[in-house]
């Protein structure tokens, strides 16, 4: 498989954003829709890569979801294309203010370009935010009404503090699981 057959390492990150998926099968699944520029049905993926039909009507779904391709209707039959669409986090990583997904452990599943370049909080830094009291009451709040907003002050490192103003607002991934979305600004 060429490199142009596969699907970008930034896009993956993206994709892990939604579900877990099999690096393999998404690249075996765009190589064939990259193969004919009128698009392909589920039938034909399943037939030319050896995937089960159910699989590539799930990974179809959630590559359409993140941007990645692009469904039209033919008739009764559902045909693919690659999209032109710009991918949701090269989006995000262009917003002038922090963003970031966690799960319901508090773990990070994304954040954007702005953390590094901007607020450069890092992983300690961000265990820091997370164990803070009014981030805890964000999250407790989010929970009952969907959208909270708190400022805090964080000493990001020894001596350097900065106030956060952040936007606490309840989402779900497309494979369901709850997640709460982290909108920061200094």
């Amino acid at each position: 498989m060429s490199e142009d057959d596969e699907i970008e390492k930034d896009e993956l990150e993206e994709l892990a954003l939604f579900c877990t998926l099999n690096k393999d099968t998404v690249n075996a699944i765009i190589k064939e829709i990259k193969q004919d520029k009128r698009g392909v049905t589920i039938t034909d993926i399943a037939e030319k890569t050896g995937l089960n039909k159910n699989t590539v009507r799930k990974y179809a779904l959630i590559l359409t979801s993140a941007g990645h391709i692009e469904e039209r209707s033919c008739g009764h039959t559902k045909v693919f294309t690659i999209s032109n669409r710009v991918g949701l986090t090269n989006l995000l990583d262009y917003v002038n203010e922090g963003i970031m997904l966690f799960d319901n452990e508090k773990n990070v599943i994304y954040k954007n370009k702005f953390f590094h370049d901007f607020l450069r909080i890092d992983d300690k830094g961000l265990k820091k935010l997370t164990d803070n009291e009014i981030f805890k009451k964000g999250i407790l709040k989010i929970a009952i009404t969907g959208f909270a907003e708190k400022e805090i002050e964080l000493e990001i490192k020894k001596g350097m503090k900065i106030n956060l103003n952040l936007r606490f607002v309840a989402v779900n991934s497309f494979d369901g699981k709850k997640l709460t979305a982290i909108f920061v600004k200094s």
